[in-house]
């Protein structure tokens, strides 16, 4: 077991090492701490609830498989324990915290934390909670613009710029962007990279709020009223629900009930119940706007709110990854996922006073702190459904690799833009097509790069 420990990171060679030589120390009355995860623990025995009343696994010798990863766990603790010491302001308020971690290809969970004193029963953040979830909604409301390719791809231009919308209640709501700026024409996917408060609105209310409420129901079996401010996340929400609509995306588009519980046996060792997941792909055009989403969120690590995890040395990785952050900062949340593994996390405190934290410096501080230990493959989008092509500088058309600016976008296969504009002019083209300058005078130069859409 030391050996395996030390392979995957979860200890040193020196520590290994140590521990082999040192006496196993057997207690004359053993036994198992009654408070270990006490977290997962919870998850466990409510999903048992739904097939065994509480009585029927009290003193009946049933052995309960779960799908608790013991070296995810108490990396996760660590996570948790270290980062909000770091993060904790002086003279502000104590910060909590709720994490859980899935296996993304299967809907298993690995690890779950739901009190920063890890070992300590009771109130369990991470399922109990009910927390505002901010920009954490937002790629959902992306997800039912994606799956209209006839309309929206990630490289279609949309306004971020002020926008008004009158409330059924009369009232008008004139939604901010997080650094008070408009930003122009910006296409979907630096949008929800960036998470731009303004152009979010504007997708948001062409897909309408009332179509965000049903896909909550569909994949976490949630209820919210469909107001116009649903698009920004003004709902409260556990970070296990999170995690649940996340596991949608991070499995590349397969609808995945979360679970804890692999079989109950009897005292003899015979199989009672098995809980295979039953997972099932989604439409194949919600799955292939699910991929497109992942593609948008790993934009948002390269070049967006996430950015940080690259100097963390995640790079590597390619994670997709959205901050969240609620009204005055009392509330901060990340959701991020690799090749392996999806892990949700939300900071704050039991006060709900405000925590001075964003998402990017709280819950993502977490995040990276477990992702750095925990081994987990790339992510890569792949699959079929995806065609890739080359766009011009400013125009919604597709150009060639070469031309000044062009940006690579990822398509909907069989909706590229209708358009193609080419950088080279006929002069140009003329001149490569005689061979050179064949004793004729020099080519003009190519066109001046137009400035790239942001």
């Amino acid at each position: 077991m030391l050996k395996v420990w030390a392979d995957t990171g979860l200890i040193t060679p020196e520590q290994a090492k140590a521990a082999a030589a040192t006496p196993l120390g057997v207690s004359p009355t053993p036994g198992v701490a009654r408070n270990r995860n006490p977290a997962f623990m919870d998850l466990v025995k409510r999903q048992l609830a739904r097939d065994y009343p509480a009585d029927a696994l009290k003193g009946a010798g049933l052995t309960v498989l779960t799908t608790l990863d013991p070296a995810a766990q108490v990396l996760s603790e660590r996570a948790v324990v270290s980062t909000l010491a770091k993060v904790e302001k002086k003279n502000g308020p104590t910060l909590q915290a709720g994490m859980v971690v899935t296996d993304a290809n299967t809907g298993e969970v690995l690890a779950m934390v739901g009190n920063r004193r890890v070992s300590e029963p009771g109130f369990n953040r991470a399922l109990e909670a009910q927390r505002p979830v901010g920009s954490l909604l937002k790629p959902f409301v992306y997800l039912l613009a994606l799956a209209q390719p006839q309309r929206y791809s990630l490289a279609t231009p949309v306004n971020d710029t002020p926008v008004e919308i009158t409330q059924p209640n009369g009232k008008t709501w004139k939604p901010k962007n997080s650094d008070g700026r408009s930003h122009g024409v910006v296409t979907v996917g630096t949008a929800l990279a960036r998470s731009y408060n303004q152009a979010t609105v504007r997708v948001g209310m062409d897909v309408g709020p009332e179509r965000l409420g049903t896909l909550m129901k569909v994949l976490a079996g949630l209820r919210a009223e469909p107001r116009p401010s649903l698009i920004l996340g003004s709902v409260d929400l556990s970070v296990f629900s999170m995690a649940q609509m996340y596991q949608f995306l991070a499995s590349g588009g397969r609808m995945q009930p979360l679970r804890a519980v692999r079989g109950v046996l009897d005292p003899k060792g015979n199989s009672l119940n098995r809980y295979d997941n039953p997972s099932k792909p989604a439409e194949e055009g919600d799955a292939i706007a699910a991929r497109l989403v992942t593609i948008a969120l790993q934009g948002a690590v390269t070049g967006g709110t996430a950015r940080p995890l690259l100097s963390d040395g995640l790079g590597p990785l390619s994670p997709a990854g959205k901050t969240g952050t609620s009204n005055d900062s009392r509330d901060s949340w990340f959701a991020g996922y690799t090749g392996d593994h999806l892990a949700v996390v939300w900071v704050g405190n039991d006060e709900n006073q405000p925590t001075g934290l964003y998402g990017a410096t709280g819950a993502m501080r977490v995040w990276s702190s477990l992702f750095r230990e925990l081994p987990s493959a790339p992510l890569v989008v792949g699959g079929q459904g995806i065609e890739w092509a080359w766009l011009d500088a400013t125009e919604f058309a597709t150009t060639e690799q070469d031309c000044p600016g062009a940006r690579h976008a990822a398509f909907v296969a069989g909706y590229l833009p209708p358009e193609h504009r080419s950088c080279q002019s006929s002069s140009w083209l003329d001149w490569f097509n005689l061979g050179g300058d064949n004793g004729q005078e020099e080519p003009p130069p190519p066109p001046p790069q137009d400035p790239q859409l942001p």
